[in-house]
This record gives structure tokens, sequence and C-alpha cells, in this order.
């Protein structure tokens, strides 16, 4: 399963989906198709994708059900007008600050968010602000590596490695999920006889002794 269908996947159950960033709109077109998903908000900040998913829209007929909106994130969006949102395809730090600016919308919201990196600090931003981690997983598409996190509301008690690598995903251990850390102890490993500076080499030691008791324990 790629990476667009599995994060439409998480949506089942839920009634009205909000894409922010929605490029071509295809994560609502299969929920609504494949997922029962009933309404979809396609939200970009730019035209321009907005111009790609009304074409997607249309071309799988469902103008009734998907709306287009321009939007800086959540700011032209109603906190009532959907009850799950999606944010993938971006930087993790883009993604807190668009969350830390809607905090107050997403009472109550399922939010399932896919970065291209640092997705630890959205881990951490919204389990201080009332979220856990219902679902975890990890798959390689088209060579690419991702994380895909569903957040709920409710209480959580993680540890600073669930913020890391993930509450699920490190005792899980999903395939995807092993060759990414094997593949990242073979990269320090390979670079760890360059490093002059001591400081820095005792961080990689670490590090590579962290990423090993995660694929052990």
């Amino acid at each position: 399963m790629d990476r667009i269908k599995r994060i439409a996947s998480l949506c089942k159950g839920s009634k009205v989906v909000c894409d922010i960033g929605c490029d071509h709109a295809y994560a609502l077109v299969y929920a609504i198709k494949e997922y029962g998903v009933e309404q979809g908000i396609a939200a970009d900040i730019a035209e321009g994708p907005l111009s790609n998913a009304r074409k997607t829209i249309e071309e799988y007929h469902l103008e009734k059900q998907i709306k287009t909106i321009l939007s800086d994130g959540f700011d032209a969006i109603n906190s009532d007008s959907f009850d799950t949102a999606i944010l993938a395809g971006m930087g993790g730090i883009l993604i807190c600050d668009i969350l830390k600016r809607a905090l107050p919308k997403l009472r109550n919201k399922k939010l399932i968010l896919e970065a291209n990196s640092d997705i630890y600090r959205i881990r951490d931003l919204l389990i201080h602000n009332g979220y856990f981690i219902s679902f975890e997983d990890a798959i390689y598409d088209h060579g690419k590596y991702y994380e895909i996190v569903l957040f709920e509301q409710g209480t959580s008690n993680y540890d600073a490695l669930d913020i890391l690598y993930g509450p699920h995903l490190r005792r899980t251990k999903p395939e995807a999920f092993i060759k990414y850390y094997q593949r990242k102890l073979e990269f320090l490993s390979s670079i760890l006889p360059q490093i002059q500076s001591k400081k820095e080499r005792t961080e990689k030691l670490s590090l590579i002794e962290e990423i090993r008791t995660i694929l052990e324990g």
C-alpha cells in the first residue's frame, strides 16, 4: 500500500476529513471512495495545488462531496466543519507551526500526520497538548521512508524514546522501520572513523547504541 492510500485508510470511521496542503487531493478521493468518508475539504495556501485538486475531484466526479478552500493552514476553516484532519507531505517544523496556530480548533479532532522530517517534534508538541498516539505505521514508498501517525484527544505517558522513535513503532518494529534504522546504523558506523571531534564521536557512539537497543529490545 502506498503512502497516500495508507493515509486514506486511517480516515475510516470519519465523516468529514480536512486535508491541509492537499496537493492533488488523492487522499480525500480514496477516503471517500474506499473508506466510507462522507465529505472532504481540500485546503491549500496556494491556488496552484487547489487547481490540481479540482481537476482530480472532477475526474472522480466528487464535486458534491469535496470542496476546495484557499487557506493558510486552518485559518479559513471552521472548526465545526470537520472531524478529522490530514497534514502530510510537509516538514515537521512547518506542520508544528500550523498545528500550534490551530490547537483550539483541533480539540477532539482525529489528526493523521506524516512529516518529511522531524516527526519527533510533532509527537512532542501534541502529547504535551492533550493527545495520545493511537496508531503508527512505517512504510517505504518509491524508495522513501515515511512514518504515519494517528493522534487522538486523550492523556498519554510517553518517555523520550517514545517521542523520538514512536511508542508503537519502537515496540512493533514493522519491516520498514527495521530497514530504515539498520541503514542508519550502517551509515553511522561508516562515518565513525572519519570523525575527529571527541564530543561528536561520543554523540555518534551513543546514538548507535541507542538504535541498537531499539532494534534488539
